[in-house]
């Protein structure tokens, strides 16, 4: 199965991923940038994502999209429903929920 990714960055010095079959943003955006983004690309596998800003500043962001680690992470505080609503629309988890 191919996962789509979408991100998008701006005036507000984020970067934000987006899951695109929802419209739907993905986690909270990405900081660090000090001048607004205007470019990005993604690796060719899909895990790592390179911006670039107005602050002649490039970030690589790795790895985006370990939702298994998230999830492992989340389990003592969120339930499981409350996790899927930041995770991509196609991830099953494979964390230790007991509900």
């Amino acid at each position: 199965m191919t996962t789509l990714r979408l991100a998008s960055g701006g005036f507000d010095k984020t970067v934000r991923l987006w899951d695109p079959a929802t419209g739907r943003p993905i986690g909270e955006p990405l900081v660090g940038h000090t001048g607004w983004v205007n470019a990005m690309a993604f690796s060719q596998d899909g895990k790592r994502l390179a911006t670039a800003g107005y602050d002649t500043t490039v970030r690589l962001w790795q790895p985006l999209w370990d939702a298994n680690a998230a999830c492992e992470l989340a389990v003592p505080y969120v339930t499981r429903a409350q996790l899927r609503e930041y995770m991509p629309s196609d991830w099953e988890p494979k964390c230790r929920y007991t509900e």
